[in-house]
């Protein structure tokens, strides 16, 4: 049984949908990278939201050459064209075509508010505080831009908490979609309702989401009653998609339109954006709130801060690695692994062009998939302009070769 997804939207996420709707008209930040922590961003009352861009680039390709990453031109032709509602604005150096984005602001945008974090490429202590040290600055620059600009200890633990939730639902989400075997949530349905959790207020979203999972493990287990799992089973082949930012809805029809399943894989807006979570239960005297509100030491407060964003920042670069990371290879054992245990027939690697860290990775990859005899395909696509018809051509034949 499947439902289409404008009823899925309609019928589970309505108030969500209303708030992304008006969300940038009020309190609202944005930010264009996975390891930008959201806790911080909302700990002061604010939305945050994950820039898509604009699907034409016509007036950046006035600014930037044309073997440019298509998502940053996509960003950059939003906020030049719609800067008064897309400001407050956090960029991050996950790459260097960020940079270049950044650089543009600061000569294009210069009364827009904007921050850069800085991103360490490894996993060590080290790399731990000096990114504990950035996410600093981050809050104070969230602080001055603020409707609350008081923001405590207890503000960011609850923001953690909330992203938190949204972590574990998502992850839920992925659970109940990759193991179902009679599509009762397709693949365009699923990347909708993640594209949603990007850009409305996040509490509003976790309540929606907490229902619709509650009524998919409901139907889910009633239809399966009735219905054969093994020929179910036998039937069910499974496509890894691996990528960067590949947030088009028109290249996720095209897989549900020919009824391929697509397990999430590893993505800026799957894996690496919600399988983790901060551990809250490091934070030190956090139950005893009521005894540290009364009190009035500056302090521990401030020793509290520090701790809370040593762990978000220890959180981010232990959580599922972009391409950018330094230590790849675990990168590389995490996706045999999956391939292994979740039983992928082949790996489709699509690539927004020009991006050199997927370049760089995709090699490595497809050697490791030609030992375990998985076949895979390589997709350099265009953001927001996927050239649908040539891609829709190239996965159909690469699916009718497999199955």
């Amino acid at each position: 049984m499947q439902i289409n997804n404008k009823d899925i939207i309609e019928k589970f996420f309505q108030e969500s949908v209303k708030t992304k709707q008006n969300i940038k008209n009020d309190n609202f930040i944005g930010y264009l990278c996975s390891y930008i922590p959201e806790e911080i961003l909302i700990s002061g009352g604010l939305n945050a939201i994950r820039i898509k861009g604009d699907k034409e680039s016509n007036l950046a390709d006035g600014y930037m050459p044309i073997n440019f990453c298509p998502y940053i031109k996509a960003v950059w032709e939003e906020t030049y064209k719609k800067t008064n509602n897309l400001n407050p604005i956090v960029f991050a150096t996950s790459c260097d075509g960020m940079k270049r984005l950044y650089d543009l602001f600061l000569n294009y945008k210069k009364d827009s508010h904007s921050f850069i974090l800085d991103i360490p490429k490894k996993n060590d202590k080290i790399s731990y505080e000096f990114f504990a040290g950035r996410l600093k600055k981050l809050f104070e620059f969230v602080k001055k831009i603020s409707p609350d600009k008081e923001i405590n200890e207890y503000d960011l633990i609850k923001s953690i908490e909330i992203i938190n939730k949204k972590r574990y639902l998502l992850s839920e989400l992925t659970k109940i979609y990759e193991a179902d075997l009679i599509n009762f949530i397709s693949t365009s349905q699923y990347f909708d309702i993640i594209d949603l959790s990007l850009s409305t207020n996040n509490e509003i979203f976790n309540n929606e989401l907490e229902i619709f999972l509650k009524n998919a493990k409901n139907t889910l287990d009633s239809d399966y009653s009735s219905l054969n799992r093994d020929n179910l089973l036998k039937n069910n082949q499974k496509i890894m998609v691996i990528g960067n930012y590949l947030n088009d809805k028109n290249f996720w029809d095209i897989f549900t339109e020919s009824g391929i399943k697509v397990v999430s894989g590893d993505l800026c807006i799957s894996s690496r954006y919600f399988d983790f979570q901060v551990e809250l239960k490091n934070i030190i005297e956090y139950e005893n709130k009521e005894n540290f509100l009364k009190s009035n030491h500056e302090k521990y407060y401030e020793n509290n801060i520090d701790n809370l964003l040593k762990i978000i920042a220890a959180s981010y670069l232990k959580k599922p690695y972009c391409f950018r990371m330094a230590s790849l290879n675990e990168k590389l054992e995490t996706i045999k692994n999956k391939i292994i245990t979740e039983n992928i027939k082949a790996v489709i690697f699509a690539s927004l062009k020009f991006c050199d860290n997927t370049l760089y990775f995709y090699p490595e990859l497809k050697s490791e998939l030609t030992k375990l005899n998985i076949p895979s395909l390589y997709l350099d696509i265009d953001y927001g302009n996927s050239s649908s018809g040539q891609l829709r051509t190239r996965i159909e034949a690469f699916c009718e070769m497999l199955f």
